[in-house]
């Protein structure tokens, strides 16, 4: 890989990580809530401002008809607005906007103002609820005259001999400005509290956070092979259960560690012996004349193979211990063909020490490791033949429960049984009653109790009440809960 392309996975790794931080999560999920909030501030106050200022437009629009109503009189049945030129000049006069004013006559017939909002008066007649307005009654309207936005009064006039309307308008360009001024004043300020709000939330997440950070620095800074249990009293609250998570895992590390170093221990303590003696046997039968030299080889070849079979089971509990439970190799599967499948393997060791297997087997389905499971029986057939004495008989069943949740598996021999102040430690390793028939390594129930714990299964050792050893495995039909350690 070159320098380019190190420096290039090194950026694209740093972005996963901070798009993957919990600062960063928290910041993306508040930001939304706190933009829609600065948005409904504003829009309430936007609306809260300037409700009463157009009322305020409006109102001093509705005082320049009022005020053209003591002017408004007939004559010779026509309306005439007999307004003086400087009041007229008054009216219309605004720094900001174009006044406009036109009188109706009861017919909608244009009296006098400006003829050109005859137009407007038909518009907002249309937006008009019907029956239509009272006298004095005003209503207003926006519309558009020749591409520009005004604001329209209508008002009618009941008074005495004088029936009218009167239309006022006005340009908006002053409220457009106050309006654009409304908006500019309130979201500079709500976007400072924006900011300073984010920037409030960004310093409270990072100290917030801050025992995460340290508890990671800590960790790291721990040598692999310190398991003691890290300070729950000090953290805080929601630390609590991920650190007490955190220290029972290890603390199932550090049993898992000393249980391979003794197991290490023990294994190298049990391979030094045959090793050794088979060292002596070959320096002897090199020694020795070719009478003993046949003999000492054929003791040799025996050694070899005590020893090839202490490594085999040395290595199947090694797997064993080393599994966690119930894996991807667990599965439901049919007992009585796995039985099968060992049967001529089971019989071929009968025979060569003149002992016979009897089967009852019962159709049953068990959940668990086949291979595993199957290696257990193997061990506990293996014990039964070892302790049986010549010319007996084993007898090997299994079935369902009653209730179907469970299925059984059961060896029964005709040896000494287990005298029961050795019961409580006949699962060790390497461990032998002492008086044992045979070479034994002491590892056989050692591999069934592991298999056992790692697959929910239930290990009975019961002694015949005539004669020999019943060993039950009690297996689920489906999968349970399996202790780990």
């Amino acid at each position: 890989m070159t320098v380019m392309q190190r420096t290039e996975s090194h950026f694209r790794q740093s972005g996963r990580m901070q798009s993957n931080s919990l600062r960063n999560r928290l910041l993306l999920s508040l930001l939304p809530g706190l933009s829609l909030a600065v948005l409904l501030a504003a829009t309430a106050s936007y609306t809260m401002i300037t409700r009463p200022m157009r009322e305020a437009f409006d109102q001093s629009l509705a005082d320049t008809a009022l005020a053209l109503v003591p002017y408004i009189k007939r004559e010779n049945s026509k309306i005439v607005v007999q307004l003086p030129k400087e009041a007229e000049i008054i009216l219309r006069s605004d720094e900001f906007e174009t006044v406009s004013y036109a009188v109706f006559d009861s017919d909608d017939q244009f009296a006098i103002g400006d003829e050109h909002l005859t137009k407007l008066l038909e518009l907002a007649r249309a937006e008009t609820p019907r029956p239509g307005l009272r006298p004095r009654e005003r209503s207003l309207h926006d519309l558009t005259l020749n591409g520009n936005r005004v604001r329209v009064l209508l008002m009618p006039i009941d008074r005495g001999d004088v029936r009218a309307t009167v239309l006022v308008t006005e340009t908006t360009r002053k409220r457009r400005q106050r309006d654009v001024e409304l908006v500019i004043g309130l979201l500079a300020p709500l976007s400072l509290l924006a900011i300073a709000t984010a920037l409030t939330v960004w310093w409270g997440t990072r100290r917030g956070l801050a025992p995460i950070h340290q508890l990671t620095t800590q960790l790291g800074q721990r040598s692999f092979n310190n398991l003691s249990p890290l300070d729950e009293p000090r953290l805080v609250e929601e630390l609590r259960p991920l650190v007490h998570s955190l220290n029972d895992l290890l603390e199932r590390l550090d049993t898992a560690q000393e249980e391979q170093a003794r197991f290490i221990a023990d294994a190298a303590h049990q391979l030094r012996t045959p090793l050794a003696g088979l060292s002596m046997m070959l320096e002897l039968a090199a020694q020795g004349d070719s009478n003993s030299r046949d003999a000492r080889i054929d003791q040799a070849r025996q050694a070899t193979q005590r020893t090839i079979h202490l490594a085999q089971q040395l290595l199947t509990l090694s797997a064993v211990q080393a599994s966690l439970g119930l894996n991807n190799d667990a599965s439901t599967f049919q007992l009585t063909e796995l039985i099968q499948e060992l049967a001529p393997q089971w019989a071929q060791s009968a025979e060569r020490r003149s002992i016979d297997c009897n089967f009852e087997l019962l159709a049953c389905k068990v959940y668990g490791q086949r291979a595993m499971i199957g290696e257990a029986m193997n061990n506990l057939l293996e014990n039964a033949l070892l302790y049986s004495p010549v010319g007996s008989q084993v007898n090997i069943s299994c079935g369902p429960s009653s209730t179907q949740a469970f299925s059984f598996f059961e060896i029964a021999d005709q040896g000494p049984g287990i005298d029961e102040q050795y019961q409580e430690r006949i699962f060790d390793r390497f461990y032998r009653p002492p008086g044992s028939p045979g070479n034994g390594s002491g590892l056989g129930l050692a591999i069934v109790k592991a298999v056992a714990e790692r697959n929910g299964l239930t290990i009975q050792l019961l002694n015949s009440a005539t004669r020999g050893l019943q060993a039950r495995l009690v297996l689920p039909a489906q999968q349970s809960e399996v202790k780990k350690s």
